[in-house]
Formats: C-alpha cells, structure tokens, sequence
C-alpha cells in the first residue's frame, strides 16, 4: 500500500471589506473618529472606531453597494454613497475630513466602481 496524500483546500472567500486611514486637512491621523458601513440593500449598518493612527476596517461584508459615514466632534461629517462591493473585494478608502461643526457635512457620490488596487 502506498502512502496516502492529504490536499488542503481553502474556500474562496465570499465577502469584501472596506478599510482606510481616516485624517484631517494636514494628513494628521484621526483616532477615534466613529465609522458607519451601511448595506444600501439591506440597510443592514455595522460600526467601526479608527485607532490612534486613523485606521479602521471592516471585515465581512456582503457583495453589495454601501454607504460609507465618519464623524468626529470638531469635524464635518463625511459620507460617500454608491460603493460597490463584489465578493473578495478588500476597498482601501481614505477619509478626510474637515473641520467644522458635526451638524455640517461633506458628501461624496461615487460615479462608477474603482478596482481596488
């Protein structure tokens, strides 16, 4: 008898991800800065907070188009809408945001889909 061979085989991975470096007008980090990711089909929302360094991500998402929100006391809220998602996706969105007052808001529409790089 020979010896028998074992194969692993790793599932391909149906879900995407949205990550990013969130800062202000200078490139300065935003730690802290309160992240919303919202499934625009659904209308399922899962938050997120950025770390000392700005960053934040948010794993396990559903191919899907979402809306993206970051607010943080002393800066406008920033939200980008209309970013599509397919399965495997790992989008890099970098934030930033402006001063002024939370009840202001800057609003990015995406146009079209970008390849994440």
């Amino acid at each position: 008898m020979g010896r028998q061979r074992h194969v692993r085989f790793r599932p391909q991975e149906s879900r995407a991800s949205i990550g990013g470096r969130v800062t202000d007008s200078s490139d300065a980090a935003i730690g802290g800065a309160r992240i919303q990711v919202q499934n625009l089909e659904t209308g399922v929302s899962i938050g997120a907070v950025t770390n000392d360094a700005g960053v934040f991500r948010v794993p396990f998402l559903l191919p899907g188009r979402y809306k993206v929100t970051a607010e943080q006391p002393g800066f406008k809220t920033y939200s980008r809408e209309d970013l599509q998602l397919r399965v495997n996706d790992s989008l890099d969105l970098p934030i930033r945001m402006e001063l002024g007052a939370v009840a202001e808001s800057v609003e990015v529409r995406a146009r079209r889909w970008v390849q994440p790089g």
